[in-house]
């Protein structure tokens, strides 16, 4: 159901079910372009984020692509091939382009270097761009497992009782984590 645009202030959203104790509330979703803080509020979407989890920088259930910019500068001499590396990055995949190009995916921590060499131009800045793609975990769930990420979700991952349960939110952290770096070899 769309629900009409917010107005400034306070606003409420009534939600009628007939109610299971057995049903978590997490059974309704809110989707839209807005973020969300530390006390579960909606805020207003982040302008920007820096590198870090995405999760605590106001996006705690996105689900989708973020698209990291960098501008590298290439030196004046160049011999060799260059690639890219990535400290960490945490994301379903991750998307690649240079100067517009599309390069590659990475799907693995394996793939720490991706060769770039035909896009170098000596003197030039690389604009770089990383698609950090999420899974929908922290859109979906489950949100309440005490151990956090598991190797397999199933029906009891949502139960809201029993040893494996926590009252805390444990969300899987997305986004660029370290530095991207630019080499030279040869």
């Amino acid at each position: 159901v769309q629900l009409p645009a917010f107005l400034p202030g306070k606003n409420t959203i009534v939600i009628s079910t007939n109610y299971l104790n057995r049903m978590e509330f997490e059974d309704c979703y809110l989707i839209g372009s807005f973020g969300v803080n530390a006390n579960r509020e909606i805020t207003p979407l982040p302008q920007f984020l820096v590198n870090g989890d995405w999760c605590l920088q106001g996006l705690p259930h996105y689900a989708g692509t973020v698209t990291y910019h960098a501008e590298i500068p290439v030196p004046d001499k160049i011999r060799g091939k260059f690639f890219l590396s990535f400290d960490e990055i945490s994301a379903s995949v991750v998307g690649v382009s240079v100067n517009g190009n599309f390069v590659g995916d990475v799907f693995t921590e394996c793939q720490r270097y991706i060769d770039i060499s035909e896009f170098i131009c000596a003197g030039e800045s690389l604009n770089v761009d990383i698609d950090v793609v999420s899974s929908p975990r922290n859109l979906l769930g489950p949100f309440h497992q005490r151990e956090g990420k598991t190797l397999n979700t199933n029906a009891g991952s949502f139960r809201c009782t029993g040893l494996k349960y926590s009252p805390e939110y444990h969300l899987h952290p997305y986004g660029v984590m370290g530095m991207i770096r630019l080499h030279q070899f040869g």
